[in-house]
């Protein structure tokens, strides 16, 4: 077969070579798209919960980290965060977002209502990080369908963003 002319090929198709030493006009296929003037352009990726693998014990291949943000307002409230699979924390950290706060301003890390962090103290200014010291390892694993709550208690301000820290198990 001699080369094929530009006639010979159909719009946004390009020749492949076959098993049997011919050669094909075929279009892109899969995630990837072309146009007719060359242009390739990739399917956007999304990495979900469904395409994360469990950690398990002594994992050889490791896992991925699960990060859960949550925003607390002003105010003595728990917010609660239903999860989809089965989750150990391993840290969690607030960020002040306001600019004062006061003894009693408080934010706790639970698992539904039991305590998996230590109080994590908000008597600080704008901007402060304060992660917690410890993590109570009878509670820190949530069940697929189970809350992690962050539990506030405000007595002048307890505004924050709590980053809650995990990994998938079995």
């Amino acid at each position: 077969m001699g080369m094929p002319t530009d006639a010979a090929l159909a719009e946004a198709k390009i020749w492949v070579g076959t098993t049997a030493n011919r050669m094909a006009p075929v279009a892109l296929s899969g995630d990837a798209t072309m146009s007719n003037a060359g242009v390739v352009a990739l399917a956007a990726q999304i990495i979900n919960g469904a395409d994360l693998a469990n950690v398990v014990d002594a994992n050889v291949i490791g896992g991925v980290q699960v990060v859960h943000r949550i925003t607390i307002a002003d105010a003595t409230a728990n917010t609660d965060v239903v999860l989809t699979h089965k989750t150990r924390v391993i840290d969690a950290y607030a960020v002040k977002t306001a600019a004062d706060g006061g003894a009693g301003d408080q934010v706790i890390v639970q698992n539904g209502t039991n305590a998996i962090s230590n109080v994590i103290s908000l008597n600080a200014v704008d901007k402060t990080l304060v992660r917690v010291g410890t993590l109570d390892d009878a509670q820190w694993s949530i069940a697929a369908g189970g809350t992690l709550r962050i539990a506030a208690t405000k007595a002048t301000n307890c505004a924050c963003e709590v980053v809650v820290i995990g990994i998938r198990t079995t």
